[in-house]
């Protein structure tokens, strides 16, 4: 049974049924409270003449919520960046509770958002309106049976109610306006798309991006270092020091640190529970990974000399060669172990999350929704205030059972010293963002990261459990010392950049002369590389570091449509200059010369279906953008005007 008609059996009290609403263009039946107004009475004006009637104007508030949401769900599931690759998922379930649309604060429209909602239905509705466009039942079923799918709600007869809450609390409408919203939300779109209608990217870009990404390189590069650079440097006064403190206040501050309290599946704990495989799950472990085991090639016993007439074919490929079952066991029965102990570890963390904690969070959040003040931002304080015990609680349950976790609170950490995070809860080997680098720091005190923290250690839930603000200090020792090392480095940087610089213009000024006279140099140091491409892993560029080497890729790989210099010999070569301050690290004071000795440029193919692929995805990424812009321009033209704000008639 389809959502309308679960809507129409549990309302039965609807005087006009949801299938003659259905059949109503943008429109929404009953339920309209006019307060005994007359409903043609004229409300509002839009593109100089057209009038809004009270009754269309009651309508188009009723879906206004729904309206305000679908636009919501289009951006997160059109949109390309992190943010929204993020939340997809989350939008209609989270942790086994209400979606991210349900109590997401950017998510909940304000009174202007509502009202600037219902203007925008309007408007754009008469536009879809005057172009006659349409849209079939099943193209609007389609679209809330996906949406109640990924909120788990289901079709059936039974379902009603659920749907009916569904349509409440995810779209902030009746049934039956949500459902009326949908069909606008088509016909808005379809009607938008033919004003932005045929190619919105430039088929040449993309096409000189793939060639950028198909482009080798294979460089010569020159490193200075600024400290060998032959130029004495300049003292460092207190004058000079005291003056850059000034200048530079805030980066010299104490800074922020954070605490972290943590619910932990340790993998080796699990581990030390799990009983030794037996000998017929090892033998098929070994049947099953046998490529695990072929021995490397230069084990391969076909290093003895040929002589004639042995039986060895030396034009014949030399067969694979593994280790055997008996020289692996015991590996085997680590691997089997430590597989088995992630994939235990894993599962009950991952459960814990979407269930204990999730559950007790959501009960606290409707206690605290019943209390004063009720705004979201004083209830997500009182909440965030009470989840303090949740995490040892849920301890100490498991342990009851059984089960042994790890709970405890790391030592103060900052953002360039996170050494007391992993210290105790690992490395992290999951996933995005580690949330130990922004996370801990942008989020209040109270927060529980919304993913499981997977690292080499184990499976964990996070808290951010103490805050530490960063804080002004004064001119101390350290800090001085610290001012007086950066001055000082900044010269020998400075001294190496200018080197390098002047030496990219001698080589674009005279070709293959200058690389001969930059290779005897006796104060730069030579690397050469392999051909680097996009896909070529850093560490087998043959160059170092390997901050250099992704510069190399964002930088020298592009296409450059740049002439010779007038006068430019014929051998003129590619060549740019690289700066420590793009690489960090250690290297901030070098700077380095690199010159393109030979490129290797592979057009891809206009049938290549990967091309052709990235041609479609890029063209919708830009039609939706282009049907905002269209709908923006559109609002803005119509002048929507009210008519008790116009002079009298």
């Amino acid at each position: 049974m389809s959502f309308a008609k679960n809507v129409n059996k549990y309302y039965k009290w609807v005087l006009v049924s949801i299938v003659a609403i259905m059949a109503v263009s943008l429109v929404v039946s009953g339920n309209l409270s006019l307060d005994g107004k007359d409903p043609d009475e004229h409300y509002a004006t839009i593109f100089t003449d057209v009038k809004v009637t009270l009754r269309e104007w009651e309508e188009a508030k009723a879906k206004a919520g729904a309206w305000f949401r679908l636009k919501a769900v289009r951006d997160i599931d059109e949109g390309t960046d992190y943010s929204a690759i993020q939340m997809r998922d989350y939008l209609f379930r989270f942790r086994d509770g209400p979606g991210l649309l349900v109590f997401h604060e950017p998510f909940k429209p304000s009174d202007a958002d509502r009202l600037a909602a219902a203007r925008e239905l309007i408007i754009l509705g008469y536009d879809a309106k005057s172009k006659q466009i349409r849209a079939t039942e099943e193209e609007v079923d389609a679209i809330i049976s996906g949406f109640l799918d990924r909120a788990g709600v289901g079709m059936g007869p039974d379902d009603a109610d659920r749907q009916v809450k569904f349509a409440g609390d995810y779209f902030l409408a009746s049934p039956q306006a949500f459902r009326a919203a949908v069909r606008d939300s088509i016909l808005i779109q379809r009607a938008l798309s033919l004003d932005v209608g045929g190619c919105n990217t430039r088929y040449e870009d993309l096409f000189n991006q793939k060639l950028s990404s198909a482009r080798s390189v294979k460089v010569l590069v020159a490193g200075i270092d600024g400290a060998g650079v032959p130029t004495e440097p300049a003292a460092v006064s207190d004058a000079d020091i005291r003056a850059r403190f000034e200048q530079d206040r805030d980066n010299y501050k104490m800074p922020a640190k954070v605490q972290v309290e943590y619910l932990m599946a340790n993998f080796e704990d699990f581990k030390a529970k799990i009983k030794d495989p037996t000998p017929e799950e090892i033998q098929k472990y070994y049947d099953d990974h046998k490529r695990e085991f072929l021995k490397p090639a230069a084990a391969k016993k076909d290093d003895h000399d040929h002589k004639e007439g042995d039986d060895h074919k030396h034009d014949e490929p030399v067969k694979d060669e593994y280790w055997t079952l008996q020289e692996k066991t015991e590996e085997i029965v680590k691997k089997i172990k430590d597989l088995q102990a992630a994939r235990d570890a894993y599962a009950l963390m991952r459960d814990l999350n979407s269930k204990n904690y999730s559950d007790r969070e959501y009960k606290i959040r409707k206690e605290e929704e019943l209390k004063e003040p009720k705004d979201p931002k004083s209830v997500r304080e009182r909440v965030l205030a009470r989840t303090g015990p949740i995490l040892a609680e849920i301890r100490d349950e498991q342990k009851a059972k059984g089960i042994e976790l790890r709970n405890g609170i790391t030592r103060p950490f900052d953002k360039n010293d996170r050494e007391p995070f992993m210290d105790e809860l690992g490395k992290f080997t999951g996933t995005g963002a580690d949330p130990s680098s922004e996370w801990a720091f942008q989020q209040p005190v109270g927060e529980v990261a919304n993913q499981v923290y997977r690292s080499d250690k184990g499976y964990s839930l996070i808290r951010i459990a103490f805050k530490i603000e960063s804080y002004a200090t004064d001119l101390t020792g350290p800090i001085r010392e610290k001012i007086r090392q950066d001055l000082r480095s900044e010269g020998a940087g400075g001294r190496a950049r200018r080197l390098a610089d002047e030496l990219v213009s001698r080589i674009k000024a005279n070709g293959a002369s200058e690389v001969a006279k930059l290779k005897k140099r006796g104060d730069v140091k030579i690397q050469h590389s392999a051909y680097i491409g996009q896909a070529l892993p850093d560490a087998e560029s043959g160059l170092t570091p390997a901050a250099l080497v992704q510069q190399i890729k964002s930088t020298v790989l592009k296409t450059t449509d740049t002439p010779k210099p007038p006068g430019a010999p014929q051998d003129a070569m590619e060549a740019q200059a690289i700066h420590g301050t793009l690489l960090g690290g250690d290297r901030k004071d070098w700077s380095y010369v690199v010159v393109v000795e030979d490129a290797v440029q592979t057009a891809p193919e206009v049938k290549d279906e990967d091309f052709l692929s990235e041609v479609r995805q890029k063209e919708r990424e830009e039609a939706a953008k282009a049907r905002v812009n269209q709908a923006q321009k559109l609002v803005e033209s119509a002048e929507w005007r009210d008519v008790k704000a116009a002079p009298a008639q």
